[in-house]
């Protein structure tokens, strides 16, 4: 019986068979404004996190005032020293109806889980990322996963999921400890061998796209745009093999990675936009803080949304001491928080809907994706107006409209999203 290959796996998996891992001697020299050679004002940041899965508990975490005198709830109370530089999102929802349990796959992208498209992170990355080795910085549990069980945020300009990286420690190394000489010669022969594989893979597909199906042709036509995307990745390890790496703080490394799994993703993604070895990142967290999906199923039971919440609470926990480390990052007249906008929160809605209370009175449907639990952080020397809770009560207000708002914040000309041109105003400072 011939075994069926998922897509995705097929795609993505045989590109990995071919090399192009992160080369061990891919080092920046300095930051980007000093090679450009024109100090400046610091280039924006755009950072996307869905690190509580299944959603939350409701209640504990959305503020029932609304404008700049929202009080700060039970679950969001590890941010109270950075409420001035936050803004919670009532009522934002997803393009789609789609079941949660495929939202993980269209967060960042509006799209049907069936028939995706690019997420915001990419778009953002072509004008961010021109001059920089990774145009964005996708971190996660590692690969792409499948439909429904996605393991990444960033899909490309034709909706294929784009690798996530789960391997810290050895990223950490490559990016900011100097390679020896031996590693250099091994760098620059591995990539010479990658380039040869990459030219004999095209001349073979070439040939073998005369003999097969139009729907073989067309998994042939997306494989090979899958090559083209790494013989641009060995170009870009080719310009900076030979640079140093910055200095950055090892040891505050090393300490993140004796707290668990997630903190030193974080630290790792400050250094980077730190350094701009990247100015646009994904961070999907899906293990790290115990599962709690049966009591996200609460049907109102007080101890499931106990259990809930504390899960809640433990992860903004991190991310708060994520938001005061990059609060305590001098960059350019500011710090690196005010240059980065970062979005944080779940891709769905809890698994019995909105509970009691403020500001929706009905039950949504299992996993919704209305209602999100978001939060926007920092950007301020970007013009984003933080200090606020806004509400969107028609349920008609997509994720797509923040995204928008958030391409403008990076300096995108003109941007639009998913056929979606109108941002959210209420939060630009201008």
């Amino acid at each position: 019986m011939r075994r069926q290959i998922d897509r995705r796996t097929c795609l993505r998996g045989s590109c990995a068979l071919l090399g192009l891992p992160l080369l061990e001697t891919m080092r920046p020299g300095v930051l980007a404004n000093d090679q450009a050679g024109t100090p400046g004002k610091p280039r924006p940041r755009l950072l996307f996190i869905d690190e509580i899965g299944n959603g939350v508990d409701n209640v504990r975490w959305y503020p029932t005032k609304l404008g700049r005198d929202w009080e700060i709830t039970e679950t969001l109370r590890p941010l109270e020293p950075f409420r001035d530089q936050i803004t919670v999102l009532s009522g934002l929802r997803q393009t789609w109806d789609d079941n949660g349990h495929l939202a993980a796959d269209t967060f960042l992208t509006g799209a049907k889980a069936t028939s995706n498209a690019v997420s915001v992170d990419q778009v953002a990355a072509e004008h961010l990322g021109k001059d920089v080795q990774f145009p964005s910085l996708v971190l996660g549990p590692g690969g792409t996963g499948t439909v429904k069980w996605s393991s990444t945020l960033s899909y490309d300009r034709k909706g294929r999921p784009i690798p996530s990286i789960n391997n810290v420690r050895a990223l950490f190394q490559k990016l900011f400890v100097a390679p020896t000489g031996d590693a250099i010669r091994e760098a620059e022969s591995r990539m010479s061998r990658n380039q040869s594989i990459l030219d004999g893979l095209e001349a073979q597909t070439a040939a073998l796209r005369k003999s097969i199906s139009t729907e073989d042709a067309r998994q042939v036509d997306a494989y090979l745009d899958a090559v083209r995307e790494m013989e641009r990745q060995v170009a870009r390890d080719r310009n900076w093999l030979h640079k140093a790496p910055p200095d950055v703080d090892k040891d505050a490394f090393v300490a993140a990675q004796r707290l668990g799994s997630q903190p030193p993703m974080y630290e790792l993604m400050r250094l980077a936009l730190l350094t701009e070895r990247s100015r646009v990142g994904t961070l999907m967290f899906t293990s790290g803080l115990g599962s709690v999906h049966g009591d996200t199923h609460h049907k109102g039971q007080q101890k499931a949304l106990d259990i809930v919440a504390a899960r809640d609470l433990k992860a903004v926990k991190m991310f708060a001491n994520f938001v005061a480390s990059m609060q305590a990052t001098r960059v350019g007249d500011g710090t690196l928080l005010d240059y980065t906008c970062i979005m944080f929160g779940s891709h769905m809605n809890n698994g019995t809907g909105w509970a009691q209370g403020f500001p929706f009175k009905s039950t949504f449907d299992s996993h919704s994706v209305r209602n999100l639990p978001m939060l926007l952080v920092g950007g301020q020397k970007l013009g984003v107006k933080q200090g606020q809770h806004l509400l969107f009560p028609d349920e008609k207000t997509t994720l797509s409209s923040l995204f928008v708002e958030m391409l403008k914040f990076a300096g995108v000309p003109d941007p639009k999203f998913n056929h979606v041109e109108q941002g959210i105003p209420e939060l630009s400072a201008a």
